[in-house]
């Protein structure tokens, strides 16, 4: 005989402890990997681009951080699955402003500005953080400011907000003169020869003057948007001018795809469309069903983009 009753009895309770202990340790992991984050989600209108802001309570420094919004925007702005959104606004303090904003894209990847976004965050804030109608307001590596117009609770806030000044692709403002003005460009899209202008508003865009918008602009923007030419993808603009004070858009957005309407992509416009002298100071953008209101005085001033944000709903998800 091996074991002794006692020793038996004992060594069959110190199998059934580790047995438990080993289950025990088990379903803990399970329940950590099954851990839930709550939040609390408010969807904005801003001229037809759909967001959703969330508010941190730390700024997003960290790529870890960017990673877990990525995550939550990927899962919520779907529009199958989640709440149908164009991107996720995540608002934060900061030491430069009165707030700071990190915008991603309904893919999840991260991007540098959104002017209707930033209109967005700023009528959100006038709500949640504090009433009053000057903000400025952390966006990458800039600040900028806004300033509320007015409120109405059926229409929604007019803001206007300054989005940065225009970078011309290697033509800086300093020399960009009367007679030192950026060429239009050329890529080539299978047996298609697209002209264009490359223009940075705190994000990338390639501008399009057409005389008619393409049947398959939708495709044509895709396929430019992901182009070499363009490091990180760009937001492609096809800009038809109507008169001197008033162009027509077409918006296809990185990370995005066809949208409404893009504040940063309206002052993106008027600046190619000033530059090559087809338009005045201050113009109207008509984008399929909304309108924002672009003026760039001059080029040594940044653009203002003026157009309405409205609250729809808030929700709080648990993920």
């Amino acid at each position: 005989m091996l074991y002794s009753t006692g020793s038996y009895s004992r060594h069959i309770l110190a199998s059934i402890l580790e047995t438990c202990v080993k289950r025990l340790l088990q379903v803990l992991e399970k329940r950590r990997d099954k851990r839930t984050l709550k939040y609390i989600l408010t969807k904005y209108d801003a001229a037809g681009n759909i967001f959703l802001i969330v508010r941190s309570k730390s700024s997003i420094a960290t790529q870890k951080q960017k990673a877990i919004y990525a995550k939550l925007a990927l899962k919520m702005c779907a529009n199958l699955t989640g709440a149908s959104a164009d991107g996720l606004l995540v608002v934060s303090s900061a030491t430069n402003a009165d707030f700071s904003m990190d915008v991603f894209n309904a893919d999840g990847s991260w991007a540098e500005r959104s002017g209707n976004g930033l209109r967005a965050t700023v009528a959100y804030a006038s709500q949640s953080l504090k009433r009053k109608k000057s903000w400025t307001v952390s966006c990458g590596s800039d600040v900028v400011a806004a300033r509320i117009i007015e409120q109405s609770p059926k229409v929604g806030v007019l803001i206007s907000a300054e989005v940065g000044s225009p970078v011309f692709a290697q033509t800086t403002m300093a020399n960009l003169t009367v007679n030192r003005i950026p060429q239009l460009q050329t890529l080539k899209i299978g047996a298609k020869t697209i002209k264009y202008m490359p223009v940075e508003i705190g994000n990338p865009h390639a501008v399009i003057p057409v005389r008619a918008f393409p049947r398959d602009w939708e495709t044509i923007g895709h396929r430019v948007s992901k182009h070499r030419a363009f490091k990180n993808d760009a937001n492609v603009e096809f800009v038809k001018v109507v008169n001197r004070g008033k162009v027509e858009v077409r918006i296809f957005e990185r990370g995005v795809g066809p949208t409404s309407s893009s504040g940063t992509g309206a002052c993106a416009a008027v600046s190619v469309s000033k530059i090559l002298r087809l338009v005045s100071s201050k113009v109207k953008v008509q984008f399929p069903q909304e309108q924002l209101t672009v003026n760039w005085k001059s080029i040594d001033s940044p653009i203002i983009v003026e157009g309405l944000a409205k609250e729809l709903f808030t929700v709080q998800v648990t993920v």
